[in-house]
């Protein structure tokens, strides 16, 4: 009510010139004013001698009231510890939404599975690359699982260090084709999982000319398996 918002506005302004703990504020204007008029207010802050109250409509009726994440304790990580966190976070992720896909069952579409793919695709690449930096070396800037695996293993010979990466994604397109004698992948995004999972399609947005399967029970089996070895390497490296 128009009234509301005056009052609202009136009793802020005669509060300290600082931002205020938003809890704090609310507890105490939800006892002088209608409680539905706080439910989208977000943020209270006094600058200079503006009063701004911050509005978000869609914190109405929300579920997990008070359930935040902020970044604070993770920029203050080393930047091998961020990139293990992530690579967590992208592989429960892939988990997440492989069980999802499994549960599809006959309405399971590519790209619920290609978004699988990626997440998991992406935790590997993490994974190399934070291994990499705990040796004080640059890894390689790219995206590529096969050129980081390499580099991985060259500095992590020994066999606690190994973990399994699927053939299509542990030696490059061109030496598979060479293992096999045929043209297995042929040219174009089909040779970038980074590109083909992400996108479906090259640059110019021809599609992939190969045939992508996901096995929704293999692809989960083999996430469990990754999710024990790696939180073993990491704890045998640091």
């Amino acid at each position: 009510m128009p009234g509301d918002e005056h009052k609202l506005h009136g009793i802020i302004s005669r509060l300290r010139r600082r931002a205020y703990a938003l809890p704090l504020v609310k507890s105490l204007l939800r006892k002088l004013l209608n409680p539905r008029l706080l439910e989208d207010v977000s943020l209270i802050v006094r600058a200079g001698e503006k009063v701004i109250v911050i509005r978000e409509p869609f914190m109405r009726d929300m579920r997990w009231k008070g359930v935040n994440g902020f970044s604070t304790t993770f920029k203050a990580l080393s930047a091998h510890e961020r990139l293990y966190r992530l690579c967590r976070a992208y592989l429960e992720a892939a988990m997440t939404l492989c069980e999802r896909a499994g549960e599809a069952g006959p309405r399971l579409e590519w790209p619920q599975a290609s978004v699988v793919c990626y997440c998991l695709y992406h935790a590997t690449e993490l994974f190399l690359k934070a291994c990499i930096l705990t040796t004080g070396c640059e890894p390689p800037k790219v995206h590529d699982v096969p050129q980081l695996l390499q580099r991985y293993l060259e500095l992590f010979p020994a066999p606690e260090f190994s973990f399994e990466v699927p053939t299509r994604w542990n030696r490059s397109a061109q030496e598979i084709n060479e293992m096999w004698g045929v043209e297995v992948i042929p040219p174009g995004v089909d040779r970038t999982p980074d590109q083909l999972y992400r996108y479906g399609m090259d640059k110019r947005g021809a599609p992939p000319t190969g045939v992508q399967q996901f096995v929704p029970g293999l692809e989960f089996n083999y996430m469990k398996y990754l999710e024990e070895r790696w939180t073993a390497i990491w704890a045998a490296i640091r």
